[in-house]
Order: structure tokens, then sequence, then C-alpha cells
């Protein structure tokens, strides 16, 4: 199962952490020791298999909750949509899109004494999208699935929960039938570099813009549960992990997930290289992804800072751009995908990365600046 060491602490932890030695993650959840995300009494409740002994207003929801097989929590969006966390399918720190699933496998409303083999059974299709970033806390990851539940639950993607709102919590602890974590709020959380095991002296003591913490008990398993506001029953976060007091979770307007809601459909494309942030120098190889459900994706059409297009043929898979044909700084590489069978032009992505080359003087006898002449 993944694991991950925890990058966040609650404000008023933060010196006790940088005091003690961070605990050993435990299971599929990342962060301290599961007994560590038990916050006081343990409070988990099991979900009998009609949802009787819940709250009538969640009892539409629970078959939208899933088992998935890396161990972790999964919830169906709709559409075949499904969002969990990104250490759980081991996603990269930089967002990746369009990857192939392995043998990801999701069982749907496992609760009370339901066998889980004789559940409703989703195969992964692709990581539409996918990121765990220990420095940022970015750590989401949206699927597509065969076979979806007709449960759903919407998410909230035009404003950020406030802290305070009152948010709830399903999921799979240690891989056993749902639980219910009742209800708690949202908190403030300051970003934790765990790199070296210390603070990033550059996000250390102002409340994170990408995380929160809360104090619904969970376990390992409940990685990757969505975080529900208890009021309008909308997905507002997806949880990670726990540290001793404190759980944590990203916001999920955080996430790139709102490109993929309600539009899985059309040609799609994703950079395989470079990567968002890279710094490119000289000849560049750009390599795409493609796909398409229930069609092909033919050209996929590049452009390129410096004004011009090239175009990527349906059988191949990438091509060469000379980055020194542009200035450098900051720059935008965009490509469009193509449906192969009626030319329509999918939805364009956009690749932010730095182009870094030495100038070379317009005629030979200039001298260049001191700040270039350093550079490489």
């Amino acid at each position: 199962m993944p694991s991950r060491t925890p990058f966040f602490a609650a404000p008023l932890l933060l010196s006790a952490l940088v005091a003690a030695p961070l605990a050993a993650c435990s299971g599929s959840e990342g962060g301290a020791a599961e007994d560590d995300k038990i916050i006081g009494d343990n409070n988990l409740v099991a979900v009998a298999e009609d949802g009787s002994n819940i709250p009538a207003k969640y009892k539409g929801l629970l078959d939208a909750f899933g088992l998935g097989s890396m161990t972790c929590t999964m919830t169906h969006l709709g559409d075949g949509l499904v969002l969990t966390a990104g250490h759980c399918v081991d996603a990269p720190p930089v967002k990746n899109e369009i990857v192939p699933c392995g043998d990801v496998t999701i069982r749907w409303g496992f609760r009370g004494s339901r066998s889980e083999q004789s559940l409703p059974e989703s195969h992964c299709e692709r990581i539409l999208v996918a990121k765990d970033d220990t420095k940022t806390g970015v750590d989401f990851a949206l699927l597509l699935v065969d076979n979806p539940p007709t449960a759903k639950i919407p998410v909230t993607l035009a404003t950020t929960a406030k802290v305070g709102t009152k948010i709830t919590i399903f999921g799979h602890p240690k891989g056993r039938p749902l639980e219910w974590s009742k209800t708690c709020t949202i908190q403030p959380g300051t970003s934790f570099f765990s790199g070296d095991g210390g603070l990033d002296a550059d996000a250390a003591n102002g409340p994170s813009t990408e995380f929160f913490a809360h104090q619904c008990d969970t376990e390992p398993g409940n990685s990757g549960s969505t975080v529900l506001d208890d009021k309008t029953l909308a997905v507002v976060g997806i949880h990670d992990g726990g540290y001793p007091n404190w759980n944590y979770g990203t916001y999920v307007t955080r996430t790139a997930i709102a490109d993929w809601i309600g539009k899985v459909d059309g040609p799609k494309t994703a950079f395989m290289y470079p990567s968002e942030g890279d710094v490119l120098e000289g000849e560049v190889s750009v390599t795409m992804r493609r796909w398409m459900r229930n069609g092909t994706v033919g050209k996929i059409v590049v452009a390129f800072p410096d004004g011009t297009k090239q175009t990527i043929a349906a059988n191949e898979d990438g091509l060469l751009w000379d980055s020194r044909k542009t200035s450098d700084g900051p720059a935008t590489i965009t490509a469009t995908p193509y449906d192969a069978k009626t030319g329509a032009a999918g939805t364009p992505v956009k690749l932010p990365v730095t182009i870094r080359n030495t100038p070379v003087a317009a005629d030979a006898g200039a001298d260049a600046s001191p700040a270039d002449a350093g550079r490489d």
C-alpha cells in the first residue's frame, strides 16, 4: 500500500512537531502512526447496511463511496469520474495526466455485513489527472472508471471552503466496511516541508492556501476520502493523512479536476515531456499523450512561445522545437488535440515553462552584459 511522509501541521502544534521526530507512516494513509489519527475518543461509526444508524440526510450518498484495491477510499462524482488521493496511485510531485491505471479496481457499497466480493466493481480506465506534491501539499487523483454506481456526490469548485465550515467524512479505515467519522470543522493549516525533516522557510508561518486541518477521526485506508460540507453535502476537500491530534486534507479548489468535470468526452491530450515548470534550453523534445473515450485522437497541434506551430501526426508521439528562437523567461506551450474522425478540436492544454538560453550577440564584437555572462 502507498505511504507518504507528512508535511503539514496545525499551527498550535508546529513547534512540537519541529522538536520531535516525525512518526512513521502506517498503511495507505500518510502521516503519523495510526493511533495518532484518532483524536481523543474513537468516534468512527460502522455504517449499517441500510444506513439506519446514521442521519437520514447521508443515506443517498452511501453507494457513491468505494474501497479501492490499493486500500484507499474512492468517491464517485458522476460520469464515471472518481476522486481519491494522489499518493494512493503513486502520483508524482508534478501534475500528470492521462496515465494508464494498472490493475486498480473499486468495490462500491461495501458496508455492514455485505460481502466485498458480491458488490458492484469498477475498473479504472485512465488516471485523468493526479499529483502528490509534498512541498505545496497538493495531493489528489481523478480517475475514469467503467461500470460506475448511479450514486454520485457533487463538487464545490467555485469557492474554497472557509475555516470553521462543518464537515463530515466517510471512508474505509484499514479496508473495513464503510465507516462515518461524524462531524468536525475545517481549521487553518501551515505548510510543512518534509524533505529534510525541517520547515520550509518560505512557507513556515502562514496558513496554507492548499491545505486545511481537521479533527474528524480517520485511520489508514481513509486516504482519498472526500471531505464533505455537512450542510450542502458537496465535496470541498480530499482527506490525505494525519499527525498527532490533527488530520489534514487538500482543498478541492486547489486541484486540477475542474479541467475534467463535465469535460470527459472529446479528444484529449497531455504533455508527457516537458513537465510543468521545467526549465528549457536549446533543442527541446516535446512528447504527448493522447486519449479519447469512444473515439480516436488524430493530430495534435502544438503552439510555441515564438509564435510557431507544429503538428504531431496521428501516428507520432512528439516533435523537436528550438527554444533558442524565443526570449528567456516564463513561457507557455499550448497543445490542441483533434478528433481523427470529425476533425473537431478538443480542449487546448497549456504548459507553463521557463526558457533559459545564453543569448547570442547580434554583432560579433558586442560584449555580453555581466548578468548574461554568468548564465548557462
